[in-house]
């Protein structure tokens, strides 16, 4: 019931996701990771802050739709959700497809990874796609003096890469805190380096629209996730926009030609063939 998908072939060679602090940008990479991992695909991920047990744990939440609060926090917290976790795990391997999903961090390499390091991760996993979370949290051997320049060689590098593997190449980026007049995102809010958006083939904006329950604003009544993409080489711009549910791993994609009763059933279809 997920309407995201990894596109086959070349139409999405380097992508980039792009987003402030909070909003949901390496839960989104790692939606992408899951989506990859059920088409078959071995996915790498290079994650540069989240330990591998926390990346597996929302990998988990994603494949499986199981509470990730319950499964981070153990049995004390949800008893019955670690029992059904556990179901889970038993049958991971059927789930597959013939998938796989690999996790590189800088504890694996003794600090931060080179796009060299990458490299020998593709090669030696033999990938079919890399994700990267995120452009910051990799090493530039040429040991540039600003960030700025850091980046940019960062990027260009990842792109040269790409091209040499030609496998998919997903990263992470952080957006800067400017706000155009009509409040609307292009690729000039990317923080950092202007080189990412240039070498990107695909550059994916998010944001977030809470609707709270409250005037207290304590209970959410609905999080939507809108995926903007602001960049497509082979075409298809505009907005995809998503009902969330982090915690339960569940992103259900809202048609704007449906209508509020279709969605609605929808969303209970898609509860339905969790259970």
């Amino acid at each position: 019931m997920n309407a995201l998908v990894i596109t086959n072939g070349t139409a999405t060679r380097m992508a980039v996701i792009a987003a402030r602090t909070g909003v949901g940008k390496s839960w989104t990479l790692l939606m992408l990771a899951t989506a990859g991992y059920k088409q078959g695909k071995r996915v790498g991920i290079y994650s540069g802050e989240m330990a591998v047990d926390k990346v597996g744990y929302r990998f988990d939440t994603l494949n499986g739709h199981i509470d990730n609060q319950a499964i981070t926090r153990g049995n004390d917290y949800d008893p019955a959700t670690q029992i059904n976790y556990q179901h889970y795990i038993k049958n991971l391997p059927q789930m597959s497809n013939g998938g796989d999903v690999l996790v590189l961090t800088p504890n694996d390499i003794a600090g931060p990874a080179t796009v060299s390091a990458l490299r020998t991760f593709i090669e030696k996993e033999k990938l079919d796609m890399l994700l990267i979370d995120q452009y910051s949290l990799l090493e530039d051997t040429s040991r540039a003096k600003t960030m700025h320049e850091k980046v940019a060689n960062i990027s260009r590098e990842v792109k040269n890469l790409q091209v040499l593997s030609g496998i998919p190449i997903i990263s992470v980026s952080q957006m800067n805190r400017t706000t155009n007049e009509d409040g609307e995102q292009d690729t000039t809010q990317i923080g950092l380096s202007d080189r990412i958006g240039q070498d990107a083939t695909c550059i994916l904006m998010l944001s977030r629209k809470l609707t709270y329950a409250d005037e207290a604003k304590t209970q959410v009544q609905d999080d939507q996730l809108i995926l903007n993409v602001v960049k497509s080489r082979d075409g298809g711009c505009g907005k995809l926009i998503y009902k969330a549910d982090f915690n339960r791993g569940m992103f259900i994609y809202l048609d704007p030609n449906m209508s509020q009763q279709e969605s609605a059933e929808l969303e209970n279809r898609y509860s339905s063939d969790d259970e």
